[in-house]
């Protein structure tokens, strides 16, 4: 992922980088889930815009092989060609067991987790790819 000066990662230790989420220079953390999986959101739709179409159409089959189909009803089925799909994937309730609700329950148990150096943060940042972030929620 390419960061700029703008960028400021947050990165719990605990869980890096499975949270590692960018916020705008002088937002706050997110401390709502709700909060965070519009951050979550901007960030899939941020590593979508920088990918290749040859990697968009790899994660296109993944999604569609490896998220639960009562999860891809709720889903365009041009998938991450669709600009709503990043959105509708983490906003929408995961389904009850799969890998993106536990990476959801997980998240709503941080409280005031201490945090990466931000030197270290925007290190795993930039190494963030589309493929990498899908595997936390696949």
């Amino acid at each position: 992922m390419r960061l700029t000066d703008a960028d400021q990662v947050w990165c719990p230790v605990q869980e890096s980088p499975d949270f590692l989420t960018l916020l705008r220079q002088g937002q706050r953390p997110p401390s709502k889930q709700e909060d965070f999986l519009r951050l979550q959101a901007d960030l899939l739709e941020r590593l979508v815009a920088e990918s290749s179409e040859g990697e968009v159409a790899h994660a296109n089959l993944r999604l569609d092989r490896d998220l639960p189909q009562e999860a891809l009803n709720f889903l365009p089925s041009d998938l991450l060609t669709n600009p709503r799909t990043p959105k509708l994937l983490l906003l929408n309730p995961a389904v009850e067991g799969s890998p993106l609700h536990q990476w959801k329950v997980a998240w709503s148990h941080l409280r005031n987790p201490p945090l990466l150096p931000q030197p270290e943060a925007r290190a795993l940042a930039e190494q963030l790819s589309l493929e990498a972030y899908l595997s936390r929620l696949l």
